[in-house]
């Protein structure tokens, strides 16, 4: 293959060399040593990382290995003890994963072969030392959530008559038949959404496009209880009062989309993957269905009229946005329905009042306006004090005196003093009848003075 594939890049073959001639050094390693110890590195670790070398840096290397090489074959080795065989194994099929044409048949073979469950077990064991393999699961994550990138960037289509069935399903399992022909009650832009057209419009944005329709469609197969009682509990409210299902449904998926950093390419240095993620096949929109409940939920919390829609979508985006970035792990969907009942409105308005003073624009802009004249002031009430004097008690060791008297001069330029002075009320005497006097820091004590201290 090296020597036939003009298209074979110098660093390549320089990998590839470099393994294989790893494994042939271990191969006679073994031929030297009947009794191999288990503290040697099996040799398909090394055919793992030869493998994965040809397959990411040359095209006629994949076309060979994707027809000679299964997902099955590559899986085994995913859960295998030795970690780095692991690494491995996860590196491999993430450079088949991102050459193939069609990821989603791709993927639909490796669940097959439960690709998801066994990461989910190399999960467990990584630690924070196993930087590599945490990189190559982010990559996996990256290109399993990316998965969703094509629908997320069409918009649906009117005309197609698979997307508008779709959306016929959404009415017709959420409205009862009395309001069966009212497709105003979803909470579409349009107040009707009478025609496909009006209808088709609310998915014209990209992204999410596609995506939300698709979002929806499963919310109303596999929470089809949930998504009814959702729907029917907006209708029994003041119509500008209820919180408009397919609308909001859109901007969830959004709010993921840019939350899961889908339309983003990958650097390549990311090892910030979600274990959520691997918890279950469909995360995508299992996490959607609890989101967009969320946003149902938010939008009571805040007494919420249609005029305040975007207000609802940004307190929705901080609460994801603690959820995501916590210290904590989120593991599966039952800890990110914990983590958000944890993060109501009342808690994001809470912190949004403490960190008003500090980060809002206008309490900056004013502040900055103000802190001059304030410090002017600050400063003009400091020497006023310097200048009036104050009688201070000596320190224990000094055993002469009792008592110490200061005063500033009026120009600010020097210190007056005196020791153990009798004065009717025990108040600092007038400058002239203080008989010490110093110049040596009084402009530092000044210029201290000056900027606040």
């Amino acid at each position: 293959l090296g020597v036939h594939d003009n298209k074979i890049r110098t660093n390549t073959m320089s990998s590839t060399l470099t393994r294989n001639s790893s494994i042939r050094d271990f191969d006679l390693q073994h031929k030297d040593k009947l009794g191999a110890t288990d503290s040697e590195p099996p040799m398909a670790q090394y055919a793992l990382a030869a493998i994965d070398s040809v397959v990411r840096f040359t095209d006629a290397g994949f076309d060979i290995i994707s027809s000679l090489i299964k997902p099955a074959d590559i899986i085994i080795f995913i859960t295998d003890t030795n970690i780095e065989c692991a690494q491995y194994a996860l590196a491999l099929i993430n450079a088949l994963f991102g050459k193939q044409e069609n990821k989603q048949q791709f993927y639909h073979d490796l669940l097959e072969w439960n690709v998801r469950v066994n990461i989910e077990k190399v999960i467990r064991t990584v630690r924070p030392e196993h930087v590599d393999i945490s990189h190559h699961i982010s990559e996996f994550q990256h290109l399993l959530l990316g998965l969703h990138k094509d629908a997320a960037l069409k918009p649906v289509n009117a005309e197609d008559e698979e997307q508008m069935a779709m959306l016929e399903r959404v009415k017709i399992q959420a409205l009862s038949e009395q309001n069966g022909s009212e497709w105003s009650g979803l909470g579409f832009t349009s107040e009707s959404g009478d025609t496909v057209e009006e209808r088709a419009a609310d998915f014209q944005a990209c992204p999410p496009g596609l995506l939300a329709l698709q979002c929806i469609n499963h919310f109303v197969q596999k929470h089809y209880d949930r998504h009814r009682e959702m729907v029917l509990d907006q209708l029994s409210r003041e119509k500008d009062r209820q919180c408009p299902f397919i609308r909001s449904a859109v901007a969830v998926t959004g709010l993921l989309y840019k939350q899961l950093r889908i339309q983003r390419d990958y650097i390549g240095v990311e090892i910030d993957f979600l274990p959520i993620v691997f918890s279950q096949d469909n995360i995508f929109f299992e996490l959607f269905s609890i989101t967009v409940q969320l946003f149902n939920t938010t939008w009571h919390e805040m007494f919420a009229k249609i005029s305040d829609f975007n207000k609802v979508v940004d307190v929705v985006k901080e609460q994801l946005n603690m959820v995501f970035k916590g210290e904590k792990k989120i593991n599966n969907t039952e800890d990110f329905k914990g983590a958000l009942k944890i993060v109501p409105f009342s808690k994001i308005q809470e912190q949004r009042l403490k960190s008003l003073e500090k980060d809002s624009l206008p309490i900056i802009q004013l502040r900055k306006k103000l802190k001059p004249e304030l410090q002017a002031l600050v400063n003009r009430q400091r020497l006023t004090i310097l200048e009036a004097g104050e009688v201070f008690n000596c320190p224990k060791s000094n055993k002469r005196n009792r008592t110490l008297f200061c005063r500033l001069s009026s120009n600010h330029k020097t210190l007056h003093y005196g020791y153990d002075i009798v004065t009717n009320d025990n108040t600092c005497p007038p400058i002239d009848e203080l008989p010490d006097k110093s110049e040596y820091y009084v402009t530092l004590l000044i210029s201290a003075v000056l900027i606040g201290h």
